[in-house]
């Protein structure tokens, strides 16, 4: 299988990190080549800042956008690869439309979404009602075969009861999710197959929508499966594109500016005045370079803030300092399977999200849910996603492990389906330079404070 950290790499959109100076002087560094290192060096270089150093440790531009290719490339722009090319993105997906100036607005105006529908509204949402994009499997047993389908009947149910009922008990509560959800339990008679759809839909929906471990999410987070967006929202990895890739298109323009496998050790704001040095190691020799700048940009992931991974000369204020302290970073992965055989797609439905209602607590959010994108691929596709505790559990697993469990819960609901013959598997959270998913809500904490 294919394993996150451990994938060849296409031709990256930038130079490479060898032959360094010791020294170098530019007005800007920016520190990460994601998504915001992008924006801000395309900002500040449209602004008239000729002199930039973008700094990226990874191998690849984009970040949490990385885009494995049919071929094993990494992060390559589309027009590079053949137009029948089935990307997995292994993180960012979807691309919100969200008025000028947006990243939606920059893309489009740049003709990089050519190929990708913006006009869906709901398609990343799980539906809970009866609906075109969701299908509910309940557990019954163990063995390939043993789940029900769930009709519309018993979906709207459902969501009515305990769904809706548990939204408004949680209203009083203070704690998090998982306190919250068992106060419900102690205090309501449910049927075994309410509970577990109530587990699947905050395991699943809850810590999808923020990668947080349900414990530590708090309850007056508001999470509506069914809401949707009042704007539309573009999938980003249909066949021919893919979010890391088209990340990689946009940064050619940026090309002799990027270092990768460059990590940054330390900022130092102190030393000189008026100035800045950062000092980076190269990945490749473990030699140490300094930049000297004018204003430095840091775009790296809050998990990498979190854990020192940068020494801050002077220390950073105690304000900024409690606020990266006090907001929470989880941690959210994928197991993608891809067929070559188009018949496999007749095996299950036709529905962009499948459900999996397990028969225990614990297995409430262990690849029970999965993405079909098989019309967008041009392949039969499924992709399974876990979060919180669930997906720090399976980066201690063995690839085999993680595929054995996956297909397991498949074969519940589709005992012919055969093994894959591609594999993609994530680990964000052992992701030396990102460490995590997404930033959340915590207890006790404002968020937007």
């Amino acid at each position: 299988s294919e394993n996150v950290g451990h994938t060849p790499t296409g031709r990256p959109p930038t130079v490479s990190s060898t032959s360094e100076p010791d020294e170098v002087f530019v007005e800007a560094v920016i520190v990460g080549a994601g998504w915001a290192g992008i924006s801000t060096a395309i900002d500040l270089q449209n602004s008239g800042y000729s002199s930039l150093l973008i700094l990226e440790a990874n191998d690849y531009v984009g970040g949490r956008s990385k885009s494995k290719n049919s071929d094993g490339t990494l992060n390559a722009p589309p027009a590079e690869l053949p137009s029948n090319n089935v990307p997995i993105d292994m993180g960012s997906e979807w691309l919100y439309q969200t008025g000028p100036g947006s990243q939606y607005s920059y893309l489009q105006s740049g003709g990089f979404l050519s190929k990708v529908d913006t006009n869906t509204y709901s398609d990343e949402w799980i539906a809970l009602g009866a609906n075109t994009l969701t299908s509910f499997y309940r557990q019954t047993g163990s063995s390939p075969g043993q789940s029900q389908l769930l009709s519309d009947t018993q979906v709207n149910s459902l969501e009515s009861n305990p769904w809706q009922s548990y939204n408004k008990f949680k209203r009083s509560c203070s704690s998090s999710h998982e306190r919250c959800k068992q106060a419900y339990f102690n205090s309501r008679s449910l049927s075994s197959l309410q509970r577990q759809y109530l587990n699947l839909i905050i395991d699943a929906c809850g810590g999808l929508d923020t990668s947080a471990r349900i414990d530590k999410l708090p309850a007056d987070y508001d999470f509506d499966p069914d809401g949707g967006f009042d704007y539309p929202t573009g999938y980003m990895s249909p066949q021919g594109v893919g979010f890391g890739n088209t990340a990689a298109a946009v940064a050619e323009q940026l090309k002799d500016k990027i270092r990768l496998n460059s990590k940054v050790i330390e900022i130092n704001t102190s030393s000189t005045p008026g100035k800045v040095i950062v000092t980076y190691e190269v990945a490749n020799s473990g030699s140490q370079v300094r930049v000297i700048a004018n204003s430095v940009a840091v775009t790296v992931s809050l998990n990498v803030l979190k854990a020192n991974n940068i020494n801050f000369v002077p220390q950073l204020p105690s304000w900024k300092q409690d606020a990266i302290n006090g907001m929470g970073m989880g941690v959210m992965n994928k197991c993608a399977f891809v067929w070559d055989d188009e018949a496999v797609a007749q095996l299950f439905p036709k529905k962009f999200w499948i459900e999996l209602i397990s028969n225990q607590d614990s297995t409430s959010g262990r690849w029970t849910t999965f993405l079909n994108p098989s019309a967008q691929k041009g392949k039969p596709t499924l992709v399974g996603w876990v979060a919180g505790k669930d997906a720090m559990r399976m980066e201690d697993q063995t690839d085999g492990e993680v595929k054995a469990e996956m297909m397991s819960n498949l074969k519940l609901m589709f005992p012919d389906i055969p093994e894959p013959d591609r594999v993609v598997i994530t680990r964000w959270g052992k992701e030396p330079n990102i460490l995590g998913t997404y930033s959340h809500h915590t207890v006790g904490r404002n968020f937007w404070d």
